[in-house]
């Protein structure tokens, strides 16, 4: 199945990369996003044909007048204590520097602040840009080393991957605040990985989702499962019962962002209405998915799974209580 439709290229990613606006840590983490410096090199230079318009585009000069324009239409505001202009005499005392000379008349901190202006208009958006690709390139690593600890699982365990055992029919899998009913985490099922050191357990906290906590427990083997739900930001696929690696299809999803049907405490999002996608990256639209051909994509869109399958939700089921199962192996259910 061709997903190249539904995810974003890194290309439009590079562009605080492209104008330098990252730092060194940040840098280093773009680099390895790419399995090979020519495909690196080769996302540049489409990034770089992209702007060519732009750096051929030839700007007239400013007016020779635009200060004093600038200046005039400030002091014909009527929110603004208009300006005294200075007289020809000697400046008073206190409007001279330590040197002598002037301090910075009203027309040069207009133009001061223009500059000051269009500095933030133009760097402080792309810092931002370039911040939000390194958080995504860096929850993508953190779902590549989950594959990877999969693939290491399954290779000790006579290809079955981990599975903690199997809940009761009446069990929710989200929070609702009720009580007298057991309760259901399919983080049970990966916390093995960290027991069994495949994976780190700081790599399954996302950089770019508020208010989770990285888990460093100093003996991992002293819990089942992580003790505080916002230990994990990703969800995983709804495990019914052992699976063994050959019986995912390559493009069944098996984790991806937390689902938009809890909220920050993994409880089900109640009274109003719940995003399509994750809000692991907020604003951004999109998650992290990775399947199980140990591959990772960001989609902007939740129908990520086999034949555009949603991933956070079930075939023909509109309101959930926490007792939903999926009903094939081909309909992937991501909770916490």
């Amino acid at each position: 199945m061709d997903h190249r439709g539904n995810d974003l290229d890194a290309s439009p990613d590079l562009l605080g990369y492209h104008l330098g606006l990252v730092d060194p840590v940040e840098r280093r983490g773009i680099e390895a996003a790419f399995a090979k410096p020519e495909a690196l090199q080769a996302a540049c230079d489409s990034l770089r044909a992209l702007l060519a318009p732009l750096d051929a585009d030839v700007s007239e000069p400013a007016p020779a007048d635009l200060v004093d324009g600038v200046l005039r239409r400030v002091e014909q505001s009527h929110r603004t204590i208009p300006f005294v202009r200075a007289a020809a005499a000697e400046p008073a005392a206190v409007e001279r520097g330590r040197g002598g000379g002037p301090l910075l008349s009203p027309r040069e901190l207009v133009g001061l602040a223009a500059a000051i202006l269009m500095f933030v208009g133009i760097f402080v958006p792309g810092y931002y840009t370039a911040r939000g690709t390194a958080r995504k390139i860096a929850c993508a690593n953190n779902l590549r080393l989950m594959g990877n600890g999969y693939a290491g699982y399954a290779e000790s365990n006579a290809s079955q991957w981990p599975f903690a055992g199997f809940a009761p029919a009446n069990a929710r899998w989200g929070s609702v605040g009720g009580q007298g009913q057991p309760a259901l985490r399919n983080s049970r099922h990966i916390y093995p990985l960290v027991r069994g050191r495949f994976v780190p357990a700081a790599a399954f906290n996302c950089p770019g989702r508020e208010g989770d906590m990285v888990f460093q427990p100093e003996d991992p083997m002293a819990y089942h499962d992580f003790p505080d739900p916002r230990y994990i930001s990703y969800a995983t696929n709804f495990l019914t019962g052992p699976w063994q690696q050959q019986t995912f299809l390559p493009n069944m999803p098996i984790a991806a962002g937390m689902t938009p049907l809890v909220d920050e405490n993994r409880r089900l999002i109640r009274g109003r209405p719940v995003p399509a996608n994750s809000q692991n990256h907020g604003r951004s639209g999109g998650q992290n998915v990775l399947y199980a051909n140990l591959s990772v994509r960001f989609y902007t869109s939740p129908k990520a799974g086999v034949d555009h399958d949603d991933i956070y939700r079930l075939h023909g089921v509109r309101q959930y209580n926490g007792l939903e199962r999926p009903r094939s192996r081909n309909d992937a259910f991501l909770i916490p």
